[in-house]
């Protein structure tokens, strides 16, 4: 038959075991939603990306044909001038070819900034993601930490008992 210290330290090792689970099932919550967080988060950023370098590629495209446009129209004029202002489209040419690749050195740089920085948050993203699935591994080694520390007072309330009045 069981005295009342018995079932008293058999209710204290259950409720620890019950409340290291609860932690741990707790612990692994937080590190799934984080991780699926982190997962969404880094899918959106790899479109971001691609995004960026589309919008590069448009701006360049766009900047590309404003400088055909315009070499085009000076040609037009010289044409039409009979070709007396020919050194006008020597001299400006140059210069816009020069524009032209400052804008688009410009925007690669932007685009780049823009991509690496995303980069870097998937990096990070990644990093917190591992971090909550490792708080689940040391919240199991509170949790046993807990149930052995509950079974060892347990066990020594049980053994002063015995030695105080005989029973256990």
């Amino acid at each position: 038959m069981c005295t009342g210290f018995e079932i008293a330290a058999a209710v204290t090792v259950a409720s620890s075991v019950i409340g290291g689970g609860a932690k741990v099932a707790g612990a692994q919550g937080a590190a799934d939603a984080a991780t699926q967080s982190a997962n969404i988060h880094n899918e959106q950023l790899a479109k971001d990306i691609q995004n960026a370098k589309n919008q590069g590629q448009q701006a360049m495209n766009e900047r590309n044909m404003a400088y055909l446009e315009t070499r085009a129209a000076n040609i037009a004029y010289i044409a039409a001038s009979g070709g007396q202002n020919i050194s006008f489209q020597q001299a400006i040419d140059p210069a816009n070819r020069k524009a032209l690749a400052r804008d688009f050195s410009a925007i690669a740089g932007q685009v780049k900034g823009n991509t690496e920085a995303a980069k870097t948050q998937i990096r990070v993203n990644r990093i917190n993601a591992k971090n909550a699935q490792s708080s689940v591994k040391y919240a199991a080694i509170g949790a046993g930490a807990d149930i052995a520390g509950s079974i060892a007072g347990a066990a020594s309330d049980m053994y002063k008992l015995d030695k105080t009045y005989g029973v256990t």
